[in-house]
């Protein structure tokens, strides 16, 4: 049997993404965390809070705004990409070698602006993808926790099918079991942690950690 992989990313820098790390922590579950310098839609944790958790998570450039690279020009999406990088690399003092694509949007033009920076790989917001990708500056993802409209969980995994709610545990099961049975690789990504840190919501997220750690094994 080919070995399977799990792996987690975690989007935006928003504060209660500490509080995420502290259950994948729990769990003994490795993690990417995607960060921005700034965001106008919310706030971003400082940097002495990415300082922290740069030391037990590997932390990923997100560009310095924010913003789609496909809305700004070349030259404005080269500065997003170089400075992101740049920024991070001095505030944790080591280099950052993964990139996410802001909103998942990207073209052939910004992912060879994202190669030239000298980023490894980026990561998308392709969804229903279980399998390792043939263009490193295109991976996609599984699942996605948040609850996106029918629409967007309606497009067709040819190896799993249609997906289910992201945010549901029944989802984390069936995508889960699915892609580990038809694949290598099972990619769960989360953004908009604020959504994730009270309430059901919180137990939710242990529920799939449980999930998750049972097929690590």
């Amino acid at each position: 049997m080919k070995p399977s992989y799990v792996t987690f990313s975690v989007d935006d820098g928003h504060p209660t993404d500490l509080t995420t790390a502290e259950l994948l922590q729990k769990y003994e579950l490795k993690a990417t965390f995607y960060i921005p310098l700034r965001n106008a839609e919310r706030c971003v944790m400082s940097g002495s809070q990415i300082q922290q958790l740069g030391r037990q998570f590997e932390i990923g450039a997100h560009t310095v705004n924010h913003v789609a690279l496909t809305s700004l020009n070349k030259e404005q999406a080269w500065s997003e990409v170089k400075d992101g990088k740049i920024w991070l690399e001095n505030l944790l003092g080591n280099e950052v070698v993964s990139f996410c694509y802001p909103r998942g949007k990207f073209s052939a033009t910004t992912a060879a602006l994202v190669r030239k920076a000298g980023f490894l790989g980026a990561r998308t917001c392709l969804f229903n993808l279980v399998e390792f990708p043939g263009d490193p500056f295109c991976w996609g993802v599984s699942t996605h926790a948040y609850n996106h409209s029918p629409a967007v969980y309606g497009t067709i995994s040819p190896r799993m099918g249609p997906q289910r709610s992201g945010a549901s545990i029944s989802s984390v099961r069936w995508t889960t079991s699915n892609s580990m049975a038809v694949s290598r690789i099972f990619t769960y990504t989360a953004g908009r942690s604020t959504a994730w840190a009270s309430g059901t919501n919180w137990s939710r997220c242990s529920n799939w950690s449980l999930i998750v750690n049972h097929w690590r094994g």
